[in-house]
């Protein structure tokens, strides 16, 4: 895949509200807590305090405070989800273009 359409594919994520990252996710019922979204962590559960995974829509982050994970909408993808970056956003924009990139294939002739 070429830079160019690897940067419109993550800027693409970038832009996604972290509101419907969660609910792309499956993470539903976290209740509202001022300008956040409390409730519990979908990967560690968030033990006594069930309250300690947050998202805050303003910032466009999120945080659990049990486990330490945290960042952006594309961190939070790969974080549920346990994949690297690539995979979360195929999850988010779909999958990647697997056309021959012309330009790649003429680096790889030269090389050759």
């Amino acid at each position: 895949m070429s830079g160019a359409r690897y940067d419109d594919r993550r800027n693409e994520a970038a832009a996604i509200p972290i509101f419907d990252v969660a609910h792309r996710l499956g993470i539903e019922g976290l209740r509202v807590a001022g300008r956040e979204r409390v409730g519990p962590c979908p990967v560690c559960g968030g033990g006594a305090r069930a309250d300690r995974f947050s998202i805050n829509q303003d910032l466009g982050v999120f945080n659990c405070r049990k486990c330490g994970a945290g960042g952006d909408g594309i961190a939070h993808a790969q974080f549920v989800l346990g994949c690297g970056f690539g995979p979360a956003l195929d999850h988010l924009v779909g999958a990647r273009d697997h056309a021959p990139d012309p330009e790649a294939r003429a680096r790889a002739r030269r090389r050759a």
